[in-house]
């Protein structure tokens, strides 16, 4: 009952916010959440940060970012919403798990591919880019060290993790919903490459992508969920 009625405080919340039309598109958003086959809309801002800006960074002394073992990012689970699917997924599609802590305490948390890859969006659209690439998804700060130039850390971290013929640039994607997190990345070296809209309807993907230069409409058949895909 209890349940029952903080969701009620919620969805009245949101109505007094954002009114009916917000209401409407966060119902349909739980009940067609982003990455379903069978019906999911969703919008991407496409980032990349550049070697040249990475090359400027500077490790800093303490908080360093590390990468952890598969088991060690297992025990992630539950943290920012992972669950053990999306983390097994994640680690079979070759992606590592590098995280600041503070005295044994998880400060932050970031997923990167762990080599070059054709990078592809969470809503499967494989980004025109000339060459292979590094991805970096779904970074997590904790609330308690938001503003303290953890993006800055783990990116230095990571990059000079990286011999010279390693180097690449880096990108990512975030909702434009989330302004803090695109304030923080663009203060931290990315650059908008462009926006993505998605409609998916049992697998066939429309995308509409715009730069600034150009705009295009493409598509792709994939029939699988994109936070739960293996391989």
């Amino acid at each position: 009952m209890l349940i029952f009625k903080n969701k009620l405080t919620t969805a009245f919340n949101i109505f007094v916010d954002k009114g009916f039309r917000g209401l409407s598109n966060l119902l349909l958003k739980k009940t067609f959440p982003s990455g379903n086959w069978f019906l999911s809309w969703d919008q991407r801002v496409l980032l990349e940060c550049s070697i040249s800006k990475l090359s400027q960074l500077i490790p800093a002394s303490t908080f360093k970012a590390k990468p952890i073992s598969n088991h060690d990012a297992r025990l992630l689970k539950g943290i920012n919403d992972q669950s053990l699917v999306s983390i097994n997924a994640a680690i079979n599609r070759q992606e590592v798990c590098w995280v600041i802590e503070d005295q044994g305490r998880l400060v932050s948390y970031v997923w990167v591919s762990k080599d070059k890859i054709e990078v592809c969006s969470d809503t499967a659209f494989i980004l025109p880019t000339n060459e292979l690439n590094y991805w970096w998804r779904d970074i997590y700060i904790n609330p308690d060290y938001r503003g303290t130039g953890k993006i800055n850390q783990h990116l230095a971290s990571w990059f000079h993790s990286l011999n010279s013929a390693q180097a690449s640039s880096l990108f990512c994607e975030i909702s434009p919903d989330n302004i803090p997190s695109l304030i923080s990345h663009q203060r931290n070296g990315f650059e908008k490459k462009g926006k993505l809209k998605m409609f998916c309807f049992l697998g066939f993907r429309i995308y509409h992508y715009a730069t600034p230069e150009n705009a295009r409409i493409s598509y792709r058949f994939y029939p699988q969920n994109i936070y739960y895909t293996f391989t």
